[in-house]
C-alpha cells in the first residue's frame, strides 16, 4: 500500500512539473510580449502630462478616438484655476479655438472636448467625467462652453459613444444617474497603463501604417480651409425633416444639463452657433427653429445657464459650409467668445 502511494504521489509530481513547464512556455513568453507591448506603446506614443486636453490630439496617440480620448484623459485637466471646457459636435470644435481664445483671454485654460457628436447625453457623459476627476472645492472653477444649433435637432438617439467607453473595463460606475470613478485614481493610472497594448494593437488595426498614429487629415483641412461658402439651394437637405420628437428630448437633455451643472458646480454657457447667411434666407428648418427653441433657452437660463446668440455672424466669407465656419469666422467666433468669457473668468479670478 505504502509503494502504490509512494508511486501515486510521484506520478502525480511529476504531471504538476510537466504541466508547469508547458505554462511557463506559454505564460512567460505572454507576459514578456505585454510587457514589451507597454514599452512599444510608450515609444509611439510618450504619456501625454499637458493640463488642457484637445481631442484632435486623440488621432495622435494610442487612445486613436476622441471618446476613448475623452474618457481616459478627462481627469488630467488642470481646474485649480478657471478652466473653460469645449463640448460639443464638430461645429463647436472647429469654430472654438483654444489657441485663439488663449490670444484674446488670460487667467483660464482651455480644453477642446469636442465629440463629434450633436446628441446632448454624450455632452452630459464628457461633464460627468471632467466632474469624476476633479475636487468638489475646484468644480466651481469649470466652465462648460456647448454649441447648439439647427441641425443639431436632426440626428438619430444612439446611444451615447462616451457612456459606451466607460462601460468597456469597468473603470466606471454609475451611482444616481451620475457615472463616476469605481476605482480610485492610483488604480485608474495603473489600469491605463496595462490597457495600453490592448489600444496598440487597436491603432494599429485602424491604420495602413501599424503604429505610426492616425492624423485626422479631414479634421486638419476644416481647420485650415479658408475658402468661403458657396450657396447653393441643393445645400438645404435639412427642410426635409421636422422638429420632432427627438428634438424635444435634446432641449430637454439640455435642460437637464443645467440642473446638473447648477447642482455639482461650475457654470453652462450656451452659444447659438451661427450659420450662413443663405441658409439663413432659404431654410424653413432654421426659421421653425428660431421659435421652437425659444422656451427651452429661457428656462435654460433660469437654471443659471448663460446663453450667447453669434447667429450675428452670418457673412458666407465666414463659412466653409452650412454647418462649420472657416478658419477666418473660426477667428472671429473665438474672439467673440472669449470677450463673453471675459467676465466669469474674472469672477473665478476674484477680479472686478
Amino acid at each position: 500500500m505504502l509503494v502504490l502511494f509512494q508511486n501515486l504521489f510521484t506520478r502525480g509530481f511529476d504531471l504538476l512539473v510537466n504541466v508547469l513547464k508547458i505554462a511557463t512556455k506559454i505564460t512567460l513568453p505572454t507576459i514578456l510580449t505585454y510587457i514589451g507591448l507597454i514599452g512599444v506603446s510608450f515609444y509611439f506614443y510618450p504619456s501625454q502630462t499637458s493640463t488642457y486636453l484637445d481631442s484632435t490630439w486623440a488621432f495622435d496617440s494610442y487612445l486613436v478616438s476622441r471618446p476613448a480620448y475623452i474618457t481616459y484623459s478627462a481627469h488630467s485637466i488642470d481646474t485649480t484655476r478657471p478652466a473653460v471646457v469645449l463640448i460639443g459636435a464638430s461645429n463647436t470644435g472647429v469654430g472654438f479655438r483654444p489657441p485663439e481664445l488663449s490670444k484674446h483671454l488670460s487667467g483660464a485654460s482651455f480644453s477642446d472636448l469636442w465629440l463629434g457628436s450633436a446628441r446632448v447625453n454624450d455632452y452630459a457623459a464628457a461633464i460627468d467625467l471632467v466632474y469624476a476627476g476633479t475636487p468638489k472645492d475646484q468644480r466651481s472653477n469649470l466652465v462648460f462652453v456647448t454649441g447648439l444649433a439647427a441641425g443639431q435637432t436632426l440626428r438619430y438617439p444612439y446611444r451615447s459613444v462616451i457612456i459606451e467607453q466607460m462601460e468597456r473595463f469597468g473603470l466606471f460606475k454609475q451611482v444616481g444617474g451620475v457615472y463616476k470613478y469605481s476605482v480610485n485614481s492610483t488604480l485608474f493610472d495603473i489600469s491605463l497603463l496595462l490597457l495600453r497594448p490592448f489600444f496598440l494593437l487597436q491603432s494599429g488595426l485602424s491604420n495602413l501604417k501599424p503604429f505610426v498614429g492616425n492624423r485626422n487629415t479631414a479634421v486638419a483641412e476644416l481647420y485650415k480651409s479658408e475658402k468661403p461658402f458657396t450657396c447653393l439651394k441643393t445645400n438645404y437637405g435639412f427642410d426635409e425633416y421636422h422638429l420632432d420628437e427627438y428634438s424635444r428630448s435634446q432641449f430637454d437633455a439640455l435642460l437637464n444639463l443645467a440642473d446638473h451643472i447648477k447642482k455639482y458646480g461650475g457654470t453652462l454657457v450656451l452659444v447659438d452657433m451661427p450659420q450662413p447667411e443663405c441658409f439663413y434666407q432659404q431654410s424653413k428648418l432654421f426659421k421653425y427653429y428660431q421659435n421652437y427653441k425659444k422656451p427651452f433657452y429661457k428656462s435654460a437660463i433660469s437654471k443659471g445657464a448663460v446663453y450667447l446668440n453669434f447667429q450675428d455672424i452670418s457673412s458666407n466669407r465666414y463659412f466653409r459650409d452650412q454647418t462649420h465656419v472657416n478658419a477666418i469666422g473660426a477667428a472671429v467666433i473665438s474672439k467673440k467668445l472669449a470677450d463673453n468669457l471675459a467676465p466669469i473668468i474674472n469672477r473665478l479670478n476674484g477680479k472686478p
